[in-house]
């Protein structure tokens, strides 16, 4: 699991990174860092709706690559 084992976080920071051109190889090679030790391990837990969220996320994306 990532640093935050949130995966309400993962999933909104992997297609942040996605928007701003970000490769899958990247990505990967940032998930595996995270875990490095120094570095602050934050739990967080959320009650909103994941498959809600998910969907929503995806809308928020493609909005945004539209205005360019």
């Amino acid at each position: 699991m990532n640093t935050t084992e949130c995966h309400y976080c993962t999933l909104f920071h992997t297609e942040a990174a996605k928007l701003f051109g970000a490769t899958d190889e990247e990505i990967q090679e940032a998930v595996l860092r995270q875990d490095e030790p120094g570095l602050e391990r934050v739990y967080q837990r959320h009650a909103e709706d994941y498959d809600g969220f998910a969907p929503e996320l995806a809308q928020i994306g493609q909005y945004l690559q539209s205005r360019g």
